[in-house]
């Protein structure tokens, strides 16, 4: 069984600022979120009941009380990083899968398949990039 968990101390800097987010017109909905959740843990709600009221996970209310009580409000206004998405193709590998399409046929076939134009350029055919709409290769 899990134990209750503590109300969450704040300044009334803290409380006030918090206020203003979840008010403000321009504020993410993601920060609102978030200030909703810590307002409901200075007031003394229980992780479940916090996470029911607001249709999400006791994981992600103990995560954003963890991190507002060790890194204060801005805490709320950023993300964890992320990881490195796959890299662009360069224009060079571009200009030459283009011209590959346009300008030669493959043998043993009528069209190129991204399997084989993948072969032909060097590249992988599960990269994608954008330029003339979006050309997966």
């Amino acid at each position: 069984m899990w134990r209750q968990s503590q109300p969450l101390e704040a300044t009334e800097e803290q409380k006030q600022q918090l206020a203003v987010w979840i008010r403000s017109g321009v504020t993410q909905q993601r920060v609102a979120f978030r200030c909703h959740i810590i307002i409901q843990a200075i007031a003394g709600k229980s992780n479940n009941s916090i996470a029911k009221q607001l249709d999400t996970s006791r994981p992600t209310v103990i995560l954003w009380r963890n991190r507002f009580k060790s890194e204060g409000p801005t805490s709320l206004l950023k993300d964890l990083p992320r990881g490195q998405g796959i890299p662009p193709l360069s224009k060079r590998s571009i200009e030459k899968i283009i011209k590959t399409t346009l300008q030669t046929k493959p043998k043993d076939a009528t069209h190129w398949s991204c399997r084989s134009m993948a072969r032909e350029c060097g590249v992988s055919h599960f990269l994608q990039f954008s330029g003339f709409g979006r050309l997966i290769i």
